[in-house]
């Protein structure tokens, strides 16, 4: 009786883990190959793109606010929001940009992009491109490829919630295929040492796929969850994966709305002053990199190394200043805060596998690979069954 019991419960797991497999498959195929891809994707959008990173000018860098200034006189439908504040030498200063209001209708111009490669000594515009925008254009492939990866390029907070109930559904398909490699006899940990293994010899098409298949889940478990878990983190952070965290761990509370956000903003030479005054009292590496939001009327500032640098470890340390006084809103620190905020900090730095510095994105380079090959293995034998049953059926 519990022999059948058991056979019941695997035979159920394995439809289950098939099932999924089909519905997840062109999804996660397509999440892992963009996911390898971007793990490195600051260095290759400069290795595809050395026109747009490379500046001509010598001499000095502008200030902040006199690059600015000088990119918005180029072009006044333009206003420059965010801008790295460290640029080495010979290198074009990547600017975000958003359009101004036209004073005739009172709506946003047609800009048609949101960021400018710019000339940090001279301020002259080197080239534009939209983040995001359609498709392998070189200066567009990387972004493209984020974007694609996240939403499916599918609309507002579609592809998000999309993406993240596949990761979910993912994660909770991990530990139901673990379970299905489990051996029925003893002893356990010999027999599922073998699984661990791809059979020797000449086995034929069909067993050789569900050993790579087997093989390549189980050798990368482990770095497979996080990578599912982050998903949803990612993808449902408000929806889901925040309000469950903050059910068992202890969070902060966000910091308040800013309710004017009309009145007119220091700018970034004085808010990158009053940032490097704060890192200097915290014993923080200087400012890196400022946003301006202009809808909620702050200034974010983080402590990144160089343009390019996206965070390794948990991440830089970031500033939130109030973009009309310039009073200190909130300062963060990586690895500090409360359980619940140390826990949603390490989400990214595991997706990204920035964690771990270059052999976390290694790592995940490698597991992008993997998850698009499971997705194949996965349906080359569903396939090879599918026409084993028709054969029997006569079809």
């Amino acid at each position: 009786m519990a022999k059948a019991k058991a056979f019941a419960v695997r035979a159920l797991l394995t439809r289950l883990h098939r099932t999924v497999g089909l519905v997840t498959a062109g999804f996660l195929f397509i999440a892992g190959i963009t996911g390898s891809l971007i793990a490195f994707w600051p260095e290759l959008d400069v290795a595809l793109n050395p026109e747009l990173y490379r500046a001509a000018s010598a001499g000095p860098h502008l200030s902040p606010s006199a690059l600015a200034a000088k990119v918005e006189a180029a072009e006044p439908r333009l206003q420059v929001i965010g801008m790295p504040l460290r640029v080495a030498p010979g290198e074009a200063a990547l600017l975000t940009v958003q359009p101004r209001n036209d004073p005739a209708t009172g709506q946003p111009f047609a800009l048609g992009y949101d960021e400018v490669f710019a000339d940090p000594a001279s301020g002259a515009m080197i080239g534009t491109r939209l983040w995001g925008a359609c498709c392998f254009e070189r200066k567009h492939l990387m972004p493209f490829l984020f974007t694609l990866h996240n939403t499916l390029y599918l609309p507002g907070r579609w592809g998000a919630w999309l993406m993240g109930t596949v990761a979910l559904v993912w994660l909770l398909d991990c530990f139901v295929a673990i379970g299905l490699t489990f051996p029925r006899r003893q002893p356990f940990l010999s027999k599922w040492m073998s699984s661990f293994r791809l059979a020797r010899g000449n086995v034929g098409v069909g067993r050789r796929t569900l050993d790579l298949h087997r093989v390549g889940g189980l050798w990368l478990w482990l770095a497979l969850v996080p990578l599912a878990m982050s998903g949803v983190a990612l993808n449902l952070d408000a929806e889901l994966f925040r309000p469950l965290v903050r059910a068992v761990m202890s969070m902060s509370e966000p910091p308040p709305s800013r309710a004017d956000a009309s009145r007119a903003a220091l700018g970034f030479d004085a808010v990158a002053a009053r940032a490097a005054e704060e890192a200097a009292a915290r014993n923080w590496p200087p400012p890196g990199a400022v946003f301006h939001n202009t809808g909620e009327g702050t200034y974010t500032v983080s402590m990144t190394r160089s343009q390019q640098d996206r965070g390794e470890g948990l991440g830089p340390a970031s500033m939130m200043f109030d973009a009309a006084t310039g009073a200190l809103i909130r300062a963060v620190a990586p690895g500090e805060g409360r359980a619940g905020d140390v826990f949603m900090q390490v989400q990214f730095p595991l997706h990204s596998g920035r964690i771990a510095g270059l052999p976390g994105r290694i790592l995940i380079c490698v597991a992008g690979i993997v998850v698009a090959a499971l997705s194949v293995t996965g349906l080359m034998m569903w396939s090879r069954r599918r026409r084993a049953q028709l054969r029997l059926r006569g079809v």
